[in-house]
């Protein structure tokens, strides 16, 4: 964005500091530049080189997301949940919504309650539980598996290693 404005160098000095001041916000971006461009005024001075000049502004440090499976069993009934925690690394200051996909051999719904694609960190929050609640489903069948994926949401947080998790669910027939 162009903001054009006057400098004035005081008389005694030969030179002025131009102060560029970043503004935070809660994206997650590249780094962005400020160039400033002298322009001549035939009156008073001429423009020498270089005649402009770029400062860097770098993003401050994101949000980083990982996945573990803090209790990586769990089994019929449903009394004995299994846990996967999310935690995020970097500025709690702002809510984070993060996002994640559902996998596995376990069908949700009938092998174990619903779980979300995604949950919600408040700000000041750094970690937050996912609960598998397993469901009897009166079947003789083999252990299965809930496997979470995180997703990456490039304008938030990154995605960070451990990225997927699994939990195991026991038959108890």
């Amino acid at each position: 964005m162009r903001q054009p404005s006057d400098v004035t160098i005081p008389a005694g000095q030969s030179s002025i500091a131009v102060t560029v001041t970043p503004i935070d916000d809660q994206l997650i971006e590249p780094a962005e530049t400020v160039i400033l461009t002298l322009q001549g005024n035939p009156t008073t001075y001429l423009v020498g080189t270089p005649s402009t000049a770029t400062v860097t502004i770098a993003d401050d440090t994101p949000n980083t997301v990982t996945l573990v499976a803090t209790d990586a069993t769990a089994a019929e009934p449903g009394a004995d949940t299994g846990l996967f925690t999310i935690t995020r690394t970097g500025p709690t200051t702002f809510p984070l919504t993060v996002y994640f996909t559902r996998g596995g051999t376990a069908s949700f719904g009938s092998d174990y309650q619903t779980i979300g694609g995604s949950v919600s960190m408040a700000a000041g929050q750094s970690s937050i539980a996912v609960t598998v609640t397993p469901i009897d489903d009166q079947l003789i069948e083999p252990a299965e598996t809930v496997i979470l994926t995180l997703q990456a949401n490039p304008t938030t947080y990154l995605v960070g290693t451990p990225s997927t998790a699994t939990v195991t669910i026991v038959d108890d027939e």
